[in-house]
Order: structure tokens, then C-alpha cells, then sequence
């Protein structure tokens, strides 16, 4: 791909090393999340190392798997259940360990899961899209930028796929979730800063048109649905919205950064215990029901 095809960032195949502090989609949704904790996760020299988690594992296998499933199983294999209180099981399983060295083992229930998953994307509209179109999809596509900043010398990130339909530039990512109902899809949203992420990107990339979310529940029968996110309909404003509030607040709070009153603000401490709040998406009962 050329890279003058962007106008503010390059394409790289690996980040610089260069000590510039630059400044990702994550990072921006953190601070508009809390910017105690964008400082705790970003500034803090004494901050313990990041902990993996059921959840980031099955996103990042699930993401694997639904970008390249060639070349997920080049790094992956099916591991059968082994008994390791004996030890027929656990000769076993070291003689599969030692088959499949270098590999990530997962089961085949895990297996099964994600090609339904990815089964029912290809039947949704943009899945038929993409099957009809061909188009150009670039996956795990690396790009930073420079700038002269004094507190912000620029921007990293990592696009899950870019796509080029027709001409048109569309950045895709995969969402595993547990419902697909749209109250549900801004619930996830709002508490992982989708909004902010795609608007970002879209900042990056003047030439994107759009920012498509593709969620997929997690458990049978695997609903899937597409949501998008221009520079002009309402989930795109608000992104905008809180990414330029959260880019103001982080260069003053990075201004101020040595001086004696702490910037980085937090949550305010608890004095009395309080109603448990309700948001707007929970008042939606089960059945559908509106209260």
C-alpha cells in the first residue's frame, strides 16, 4: 500500500523507539474515562505490568481467528482434553506439547465457537458485502506520526483491518459480546470508549469514510449485526465530542504535570452511601419492556 495515501500518519511495519510520547485510541478513552487513570496506566513509573484476562484472551484469539483463519491456525492447534492426574494424560499431553511447539492450544469446543461466530458475520449484510466485493482488506495494519508537540509528539495505533471497497476506505473491527440489542451495543460503547476510538481513527485517516463495528454474541445463535460510525451522524459527533475534550484535558494536564497541585483528577471519594444509579440503556427489562 502507498503510504500517500494518508496524509497525517505513515504505515510501519514495526513502532519507533524513538522516546516520543505518542498518543493512541486507547489512551484517549482511558483519560475520558478517568484521568487518574490514564496517569496510573500511562504516566506512573511504579505501575505494575499489565495482567492478561480471560475476556482480552478470548477477544484476541476471537479477533485472530475472524481476520485470517488461514493464518490463525498457523499458530494455533486443536488441544484434546487430557486426564493430568494420570500419567497416560500426562505423557500425553507433553508429547503434544512437544508436536506442536511454538503453538497456542485451544479446544474444539472453542474451535466450533468461532467458526459459528464467523459464519454468522458472513451471512449478515457487510459480511455478504465484503463476499460479493472482494475487496482489499489489510489486517493488524501499524501506523504512528511525528509531530512538534512539546507534551504530545504523536499518534500510534494498530487498525484491526482496513478495507478498500471501491475506492472507499472503511476501518473494520470485530466486537465479541453478549447482546446485540442496541441499548446493549451503547452500554458497550460508552464503557469501552468505541465512540472516542473510532472517531480518532477517523481523525487520522481523512481519507476513511467510516468506522464499522461488527458485534457478534457470544453464545448460540451467534447474533451479528453491523453498526457504523461516519464524521457526520450521531454516534461519530459524539465521538468527536469526547475525543476533543479528552485531548484538551490531557495536554493541560501534561502542561501542568510538574507543578506542586497533582492535574490528574479522579474519582471523588465516597462521604455517604448512595442510590444505586439506573443508565438510560438499563431501563429496558428482559422481555423488552420499556420502564
Amino acid at each position: 500500500m502507498e503510504n500517500k495515501k494518508f496524509q497525517k500518519v505513515s504505515i510501519v511495519s514495526e513502532f519507533s523507539q524513538d522516546g516520543k510520547r505518542r498518543i493512541s485510541a486507547s489512551g484517549i478513552s482511558t483519560y475520558a474515562d478517568a484521568p487518574a487513570k490514564y496517569w496510573g496506566k500511562y504516566i506512573n513509573p511504579n505501575r505494575p505490568p499489565e495482567k492478561s484476562t480471560t475476556a482480552k484472551d478470548f477477544g484476541r484469539e476471537f479477533h485472530l481467528f475472524m481476520e485470517d483463519e488461514a493464518k490463525f491456525w498457523q499458530s494455533h492447534a486443536i488441544m484434546p482434553k487430557y486426564d493430568l492426574r494420570t500419567k497416560d494424560g500426562k505423557s500425553d499431553r507433553a508429547m503434544w506439547d512437544l508436536e506442536n511447539s511454538g503453538k497456542t492450544g485451544i479446544t474444539q469446543d472453542q474451535a466450533d465457537e468461532f467458526k459459528l461466530m464467523k459464519a454468522s458475520f458472513e451471512a449478515s449484510n457487510f459480511g455478504q458485502l465484503l463476499l460479493m466485493a472482494k475487496p482489499e482488506i489489510y489486517s493488524e495494519l501499524k501506523f504512528e506520526s511525528t509531530t512538534d508537540g512539546q507534551f504530545i509528539q504523536g499518534t500510534r495505533g494498530i487498525l484491526d483491518q482496513l478495507i478498500i471497497i471501491n475506492n472507499v476506505m472503511v476501518i473494520h473491527d470485530f466486537k465479541s459480546t453478549t447482546s446485540c440489542h442496541p441499548d446493549d451495543v451503547a452500554r458497550d460503547c460508552e464503557k469501552f470508549g468505541y465512540y472516542e476510538k473510532a472517531a480518532f481513527y477517523l481523525d487520522q485517516f481523512p481519507e476513511v469514510r467510516s468506522v464499522v463495528y461488527t458485534f457478534i454474541e457470544k453464545s448460540y445463535p451467534y447474533i451479528c449485526h453491523n453498526w457504523e460510525i461516519t464524521r457526520d451522524n450521531e454516534a461519530g459527533k459524539k465521538g468527536f465530542a469526547i475525543l476533543n475534550y479528552a485531548m484538551t484535558g490531557l495536554l493541560s494536564d501534561l502542561e501542568n504535570m510538574g507543578s506542586e497541585l497533582q492535574p490528574w483528577g479522579g474519582y471523588v471519594l465516597e462521604k455517604e452511601i448512595s442510590d444505586l444509579p439506573v443508565g438510560k440503556w438499563s431501563k429496558r427489562m428482559k422481555g423488552g419492556q420499556v420502564l
